[in-house]
């Protein structure tokens, strides 16, 4: 064999080495986690100091490392206690109070994946919806920063993932671990009760293994949490009870700010809040998500009369950690802010998955079909601009415009 026959033989493996890597399933979802996780740990250390609320839970974290004995009492501890072993970690700087922010938002695109796949949504549809969750201003933002939800929402995904496969308990134990991050992680209790009365009303074991687990082990981790947090044991039912009070207590009709808004406000994406303005951290759903919300539950409303599970499961997962909000602020009037949205966009980047990936396929199967190819065109039109806002949006936007001035 001469060397140009071993020349070409290399290339053709290399070819074809490349071309397997793209094939592989998790190919895209790696190239996004990969793409993300630069832009995160691109813009941690800026700013260098406190954003949005962070302003409230870093300095608990650090009582916490301080073993001062000082709880704040309005959220469970779990995603503090976060904060606080990346502060151990990395030093009392950005890069401590936001790794495993990042982590978790990183986490979280994963679950989404394979939420999509388990639902047995095609490979384009679950990475879709992974793509335009992952590069959602307002998912990004979230993981960005040391606050409480990214923990509560990459919690409860996961507990949604594990309901999926029927691994009962163990969603349970996740549902319980979405609640110690903050308490509205009981919503996925919602999610998983509304679905099990619409397909298996019959086998009670679907939703009350889980929905036991969930209480038990929030009762039982909750004082063991609050411990390692204060050092001291508190009655689970009496923290349960001070944090009910205190979330009651902050309402509309006490205290006024600007950045509040209502639930029906979030749907037409008003109440945008500057968490920081330079660099630009602006809590704000990206315009391609938000403008489809209503459209995209139509659609599944839609496909649920036509017998559709995946469907049936998506509406109820947005149904469930959306609509409470609405009695919420009508009747207690509690304060709110759009990053309350932040669990729904989940829900809404699966919807839209599922649905673009429809259009996509059909333009692949009807490539003569000029409908079909307008339709794909949009589709892939969609996902560039999607793309485009994501960057204009981000922390990143400043530097990268001085760096194509340069």
């Amino acid at each position: 064999m001469n060397s140009q026959t071993v020349y070409r033989a290399a290339g053709h493996d290399t070819r074809t080495g490349l071309s397997r890597i793209l094939r592989w399933q998790y190919s895209g979802i790696c190239l996004l986690v990969l793409f993300t996780l630069g832009f995160h740990f691109a813009i941690i250390m800026n700013p260098p100091t406190y954003v949005f609320d962070e302003i409230y839970y870093v300095p608990e974290a650090k009582f916490i490392i301080a073993h001062s004995g000082v709880l704040n009492a309005d959220h469970p501890p779990l995603a503090k206690l976060f904060i606080a072993g990346g502060i151990n970690l990395f030093g009392d700087n950005p890069f401590g109070w936001r790794f495993f922010s990042i982590i978790f938002g990183t986490i979280s695109i994963v679950l989404i994946y394979l939420i999509c796949r388990r639902l047995n949504m095609s490979r384009l549809a679950s990475n879709i919806a992974a793509f335009l969750f992952g590069l959602e201003n307002l998912a990004f933002i979230q993981a960005s920063i040391a606050m409480l939800d990214v923990y509560s929402v990459t919690f409860m995904l996961a507990a949604l993932f594990l309901f999926i496969r029927r691994n009962l308990a163990l969603s349970g134990l996740f549902v319980s671990l979405s609640m110690l991050a903050k308490l509205t992680g009981a919503l996925t209790l919602a999610i998983f009760f509304l679905y099990w009365i619409f397909t298996e009303r019959r086998k009670w074991k679907t939703f009350v293994i889980p929905a036991a687990v969930a209480m038990v082990s929030f009762l039982v981790l909750m004082p063991v949490l609050d411990f390692v947090t204060i050092g001291q044991l508190i009655n689970p039912l009496q923290r349960l009870e001070s944090m009910s009070k205190l979330s009651s207590s902050i309402s509309s009709t006490s205290i006024y700010l600007s950045a509040v808004s209502r639930p029906w406000d979030w749907i037409a994406n008003k109440g945008a809040l500057f968490y920081f303005n330079d660099p630009q951290y602006i809590g704000l759903i990206s315009f391609t998500v938000s403008v489809f919300v209503v459209p995209v539950m139509f659609y599944l409303v839609y496909l649920v009369v036509k017998k559709s599970r995946v469907a049936l499961f998506i509406l109820i997962w947005f149904a469930c950690v959306y609509l409470p909000w609405i009695p919420i602020s009508l009747f207690m009037h509690r304060l709110m802010y759009i990053h309350y949205f932040y669990p729904p966009v989940a829900a809404v980047c699966a919807g839209l998955g599922f649905g673009l990936s429809r259009i996509i396929e059909y333009w692949r199967n009807n490539r003569r079909n000029k409908l079909a190819l307008t339709g794909g065109m949009l589709a892939f039109i969609y996902l560039v601009i999607h793309l485009v806002i994501f960057i204009i949006l981000s922390p990143l936007a400043p530097a990268l415009a001085k760096w194509v001035n340069i």
